[in-house]
């Protein structure tokens, strides 16, 4: 402290009023604060003595608080331009990250409007980096979804939106449209198949032809509308009941049409077997012996076979049979199937309205005979009417001559009697 009058004083004359104050302060910790001085206590022994020594250093605290003030200053000083200096290196890196973000941001709200014309923002660190690039990783996809749903409304289902993970719900939920819409749209394209067959089926079978001619023409035009390359119509001959048998009314060969006398009695071949049955027959695996397609450029075995029933209330009116080299698909048969139920129906109408003509041709025939059978009677009438008045006409005159004759003999006997 500065007084060397104090070396070599007991403590208690030192302080003499708080003498044990200072004691109970000294057991009590090794410093402490007290009317303005700071007291620092350090026990020390000498030899193997056990009396309390101590050595005791005391500073005024305004001495020890103004160099802890100055360092504190310092300190202060220091950390305000630590401060302004950590202030300006975060406002330099904020603007940095955040106009690419603003940037993008503004890029992010072009494209929420459908603008997809996206352009990079210029990345300054790697977090923009990757932020540009899954920003245009989405912008791309929406793109991709874009171009696949403008293929989808003109109608083309061939693309296919690619999904990028097991949880691209929109990838998925594109890709499930796009079949739904191509299911939807081959039904479609089907139904309006078959309505548009029906329609030119239905003019024919309204002809008003014979029926050898209604069957090339149905033949004909079946076979190219089903895209087949073979037929033939086979209708059932039921003019004697006690011989039935079926009838070749028609032959189609790959653009070639061939008449052929043909008969197929029942249950004999694949033919005779679907009359008796009543059912289809669909066949992959073809015999050897079947008949080839003919075309300009060769022959070839058909590698499918339809044959059908012509059946209209369950009676079977014939059978029809196409050849193709290609698959029949589901749906052409059912076309075939429901086809030949009105053809069955047309033919069961044309058979009986040829029978109705030949009835009424056989009684006109028979009107004719009859009326000139009546002619000929009224002639032979007229004729023996003008003989009976002829024969009447001389009766009377040989009346008139044998009375004559009797007046001339009665006169003659009564001038021989004179």
């Amino acid at each position: 402290s500065g007084r060397e009058d104090l070396l070599g004083k007991h403590v208690k004359s030192v302080f003499p009023r708080d003498y044990e104050i200072q004691l109970k302060e000294i057991d009590k910790s090794n410093y402490s604060i007290r009317d303005g001085i700071f007291k620092l206590y350090t026990p020390i022994y000498f030899g193997s003595t056990s009396a309390p020594w101590q050595i005791c250093l005391t500073i005024p605290l305004e001495i020890l608080t103004a160099s802890a003030n100055m360092e504190m200053l310092n300190l202060m000083v220091m950390g305000a331009f630590f401060l302004i200096g950590s202030v300006f290196i975060v406002v330099f890196s904020l603007k940095r990250v955040l106009k690419p973000i603003a940037e993008i941001t503004q890029m992010a709200d072009i494209v929420s409007t459908g603008d997809l014309q996206y352009k990079k923002v210029s990345a300054t660190t790697n977090e923009i980096i990757f932020l540009n690039n899954a920003f245009e990783k989405v912008i791309n996809s929406q793109i991709h979804i874009t171009e696949v749903c403008s293929s989808i409304a003109a109608g083309d289902y061939g693309k296919k939106a690619e999904v990028r993970s097991d949880k691209d719900e929109l990838g998925k939920a594109v890709n499930k449209m796009i079949e739904s819409l191509k299911k939807s749209a081959d039904e479609d394209r089907r139904r309006n198949w078959s309505a548009e067959g029906f329609a030119i089926f239905s003019e024919i079978l309204r002809s008003g032809i014979d029926l050898k001619s209604l069957s090339n023409s149905l033949l004909t035009s079946l076979i190219k509308y089903v895209n087949a390359n073979q037929g033939y119509i086979f209708i059932l001959n039921d003019s004697v009941k006690d011989n039935l048998f079926l009838e070749l009314y028609a032959c189609y060969a790959y653009d070639r049409k061939k008449y052929v006398e043909k008969k197929i009695e029942p249950g004999e071949g694949l033919v005779g077997q679907c009359f008796i049955e009543r059912d289809t027959i669909y066949m992959s695996e073809i015999p050897d012996d079947y008949a080839m397609i003919t075309s300009g450029v060769g022959e070839a075995k058909p590698k499918f076979i339809l044959i059908v029933p012509l059946k209209v209330n369950d009676k079977v009116e014939g059978v029809i049979e196409i050849g193709s080299l290609y698959d029949f698909p589901d749906y052409v048969k059912y076309f075939v199937e429901r086809l030949a139920e009105s053809i069955a129906s047309t033919i069961s109408t044309v058979k009986i309205n040829e029978q109705t003509k030949s009835l009424l041709a056989l009684s006109q025939q028979q009107t004719e005979e009859v009326r000139s059978q009546e002619e000929e009677m009224r002639q032979n009438l007229e004729e023996l009417h003008a003989t009976q008045e002829e024969l009447q006409r001389k009766e009377a005159e040989y009346l008139r001559e044998i009375q004559l004759l009797k007046e001339e003999l009665a006169e003659y006997r009564s001038f021989k009697v004179a």
